[in-house]
């Protein structure tokens, strides 16, 4: 399967593993980027952001090492004093 993105497009495989399983298969997933053709295993969701991540509707990028910042984050860390300010003194 293939996923356009901005900068680059995603590839996405699945391998499935039927040895030694006796119900059901175990499955892996495994990307990669138009500009890369090496295959990584897709990191495992992280609880803490699924909603977030559920919501968001912007565009894939096709940069996979870049961070999501949630609405709440970014005004936490304009409120945060820089190390070696007069705020709060």
């Amino acid at each position: 399967m293939s996923i356009i993105g901005i900068q680059n497009d995603y590839f996405i495989a699945c391998g499935v593993t039927y040895k030694s399983q006796f119900e059901f298969p175990t499955k892996k997933f495994f990307f990669c980027l138009s500009n890369d053709y090496n295959f990584k295993e897709m990191p495992g969701l992280n609880d803490q952001h699924r909603d977030f991540i559920d919501r968001d509707s912007s565009f894939l990028m096709g940069v996979p090492d870049r961070k999501l910042i949630q609405k709440g984050e970014e005004e936490e860390e304009a409120k945060e004093p820089e190390p070696g300010s007069d705020a709060g003194s």
